[in-house]
């Protein structure tokens, strides 16, 4: 199978095309006829996959996943991140039934995270955003159209669930900040607000950096400095993993999320 993606060279396309292969035959083998399909969503589904994007997936199931078939599942992701193939260690996704991502309810999903070897249960993936994702530009690696398994998201929905989603982050970084001290953490944390106050305001869903060039133009200038240093710091996210941020970013970056109006009022002059 091939995906478009504009952004990767040749042969970095090519391994990611294989890694995709594999993750079908796993689900296919270990799910068999329970298995409704596979989708590619996130930023390689939305056109603004780069060589430093993970590979969001989706595996929808017609029921729920029984102990042997998580078992094959869970042993396959356990092995994953052994691969020399860069992608294969960055598969993140989740397993919802098809009665579980038609309708919008607060379960917790088979899940592994990025980096992973462990499937967990997580309500990562149970959004709003992710089924506007799928429906709107999911990539079918097997199985029917995405649009046939899910409804239709409105933009009030993504706007209030960005909302709640804002409010909570905020609650959680004012009660722990130390994640701040991550250069990873930090850059994520900067382009994640651009996303969802793009989404709060506009109704509809952009990859990050998009989010973080809407957010130069909507925001206060105040912030753009930031804004673009975020931007700029988007190569070598797995090296910036173990590095820590520098100061000076972390105490901006605790005054930004913690900022009552980030939004630029209307009339406001542009920098």
């Amino acid at each position: 199978m091939e995906i478009s993606a504009p952004l990767l060279p040749a042969p970095a396309r090519a391994a990611l095309d294989g890694v995709l292969a594999d993750l079908v035959d796993a689900a296919r083998s270990a799910l068999g006829g329970d298995l409704v399909g596979c989708y590619l969503v996130g930023s390689f589904a939305m056109g603004a996959g780069d060589v430093y994007s993970d590979v969001d997936f989706l595996v929808i199931t017609r029921t729920d996943v029984t102990s042997v078939q998580e078992a094959a599942l869970a042993d396959f992701h356990s092995r994953m991140p052994d691969s020399p193939v860069g992608w294969a260690r960055h598969l993140e996704g989740s397993y919802p039934t098809v009665a579980e991502i038609r309708a919008l309810t607060g379960s917790a999903w088979l899940y592994v995270d990025n980096g992973s070897r462990v499937l967990e249960r997580s309500r990562h993936d149970n959004s709003a955003h992710a089924r506007w994702i799928l429906r709107s530009h999911g990539i079918a690696l097997f199985g029917p159209e995405p649009a046939t398994l899910v409804d239709p998201v409105t933009a009030h929905e993504l706007r209030t669930e960005a909302g709640t989603t804002l409010e909570s982050w905020r609650a959680e970084l004012r009660q722990d900040p130390s994640g701040l001290a991550n250069a990873w953490q930090q850059q994520h944390t900067v382009l994640g607000f651009c996303r969802i106050l793009c989404t709060r305001e506009t109704g509809h869903v952009v990859p990050k950096l998009p989010a973080g060039r809407w957010a130069l133009d909507a925001l206060d200038p105040r912030w753009h400095p930031l804004i673009r240093r975020a931007i700029a710091d988007r190569p070598d996210p797995w090296g910036r993993v173990c590095r820590q941020a520098a100061p000076d970013l972390i105490a901006q970056t605790r005054d930004f999320v913690a900022a009552d109006r980030l939004v630029r009022m209307p009339g406001a002059a542009r920098s």
